[in-house]
């Protein structure tokens, strides 16, 4: 038996304006599919997070980015972007990272389905 149900892919991106031309040192909150993603550039690395801190649970896009460090406004805890946003002071925090990328001046990021 041939079965005709066709299944969702695993993740689907969406377009997010106002990303593919973040500068250097800056953050920028956007919301996608119902969920706040903070998206930054430290020294040239864009990455893309839940907008929560592990710590305090406080909005991360609110804070600072000082080279590579994105410190959280509420509890000062700095998080290392290139690395995938693990905390510099307690490794066991780790940002929620989004898949995201940057293709011909258009950002997408990936959800699961």
């Amino acid at each position: 038996m041939v079965s005709s149900e066709v299944h969702p892919p695993a993740e689907s991106w969406v377009e997010v304006p106002g990303v593919s031309d973040l500068a250097q040192g800056e953050i920028v909150t956007t919301r996608v599919a119902g969920e706040f993603i903070a998206v930054c550039n430290a020294d040239g690395v864009v990455r893309a997070f839940r907008d929560e801190c592990p710590q305090c649970a406080l909005p991360i896009g609110g804070g600072r980015l000082l080279g590579e460090l994105l410190w959280c406004a509420g509890c000062v805890e700095p998080f290392d972007v290139p690395a995938g946003g693990v905390g510099r002071k307690r490794a066991r925090l780790r940002l929620t990272a989004r898949s995201l990328t940057v293709s011909g001046g258009t950002a997408r990021i990936a959800l699961s389905a």
